[in-house]
């Protein structure tokens, strides 16, 4: 799978089903759709990047804090990909890829996020940037314009 720095991300329509993975936000990535999905697990937030009915990568942790973010990464053979979950005050997350930074907008999970497990005020994101072969990778939360 390729992906494209302008990949659009949308919120589902519709709610899934109880105890399935919660679609918090949908995307391509030239041309290949990509899905982050998050449910609780053993007691953990886990955030899964799914691609044409297989999950890509899954990290689970404990629910981040109001202005934490918990990240995974996952590449393709041209891209670099950085999704996870992040606290209610994080408006947007600022990801490094190498010398290549984005800032990505944080989507706030739908109503049915206490059905799957999920903090209500929990929300995801995904970078894509270009594949830094061995490039160090950071995600740094940036908070909610007036948080505290």
């Amino acid at each position: 799978m390729g992906a494209s720095a302008g990949a659009v991300a949308t919120l589902p329509s519709g709610p899934d089903r109880v105890g399935q993975p919660l679609a918090v936000a949908r995307g391509t990535a030239d041309g290949t759709p990509w899905r982050l999905d998050l449910v609780r697990r053993d007691g953990q937030l886990c955030a899964t990047l799914a691609t044409e009915g297989a999950a890509f990568d899954t990290v689970c942790e404990r629910a981040p804090r109001r202005e934490q973010v918990v990240r995974q990464v996952a590449t393709t053979p041209t891209r670099t990909l950085v999704f996870g979950v992040a606290g209610a005050g994080v408006d947007r997350v600022r990801v490094t890829v190498g010398g290549r930074t984005r800032t990505v907008a944080t989507v706030p999970v739908s109503a049915a996020a206490t059905d799957h497990g999920v903090p209500r005020d929990a929300r995801g994101f995904v970078a894509e940037l270009p594949r830094g072969r061995g490039a160090a990778v950071r995600a740094r939360a940036v908070p909610l314009r007036g948080a505290p």
